[in-house]
């Protein structure tokens, strides 16, 4: 898959391109990076959804990004980092909630996509706001 990255894009429309081919995953956006099976601290995660990647981002430019099913989560969050600047965290989808795949960096994005088990209550459905349950992951 290949998504096309513009600065005036919106953290919030990033994520769903994302999810758009890996449902039960999604990106959180911080301010500093995080190291390989770390997990990024709460106290730089972006929580406004609606901010310009070109307010965040580290080095100003439009372009691609292929990624790849077979893609380790490490290896996805490298690329970010390495091509935009960008400091993200994947999250899988686990019931209603969202958890951090930090101790599973090494695993592709279709294992932890197909690893996430989707609740069968009200409040899950493919339109699930996926950024406030982002942001109550994060914030408790």
């Amino acid at each position: 898959m290949k998504i096309h990255i513009t600065m005036r894009m919106t953290i919030a429309e990033l994520q769903q391109a994302f999810s758009e081919y890996f449902p039960n995953l999604s990106l959180s956006f911080f301010s500093k990076p995080h190291e390989i099976f770390q997990s990024s601290p709460v106290k730089y995660l972006f929580t406004e959804y609606n901010l310009p990647l070109e307010r965040i981002e580290g080095h100003p430019h439009d372009g691609d990004i292929e990624i790849f099913p077979d893609m380790t989560v490490a290896d996805l969050e490298h690329l970010f980092e390495r091509e935009f600047g960008l400091h993200i965290q994947v999250l899988r989808k686990e019931g209603r909630f969202w958890v951090e795949t930090a101790f599973t960096d090494n695993l592709s994005l279709c294992a932890q996509n197909e690893m996430a088990t989707v609740s069968k209550g009200e409040n899950s459905s493919p339109n699930v706001n996926y950024h406030d349950a982002r942001t109550e992951w994060y914030l408790g």
